[in-house]
């Protein structure tokens, strides 16, 4: 498989968490999320807060999308 099978997306999937108890009213660092389809359909989530994998999306035999990562569905989560 080559990159020409794959699409790359980017964009926002929340903000770097505060540390607790900080009260700062600094602008917070946006956390960026990369999406890479393939020809299959198998999807790939990553993010940019530590490089973690927040989802990978395969098709099972009847075709419906699973995901197989536990992770986080936002920044909230964490």
């Amino acid at each position: 498989m080559s990159f020409k099978d794959t699409l790359i997306e980017e964009d926002g999937f929340g903000f770097v968490p505060r540390p607790r108890g900080s009260v700062s009213s600094k602008s917070r660092e946006i956390v960026r999320r990369y999406t890479m389809t393939n020809k299959n359909k198998g999807i790939v989530r990553l993010i940019s807060w530590g490089a973690s994998i927040q989802s990978i999306k395969i098709p099972n035999r009847d075709g419906k999308l699973a995901d197989v990562v536990l992770g986080f569905d936002d920044m909230d989560g964490i």
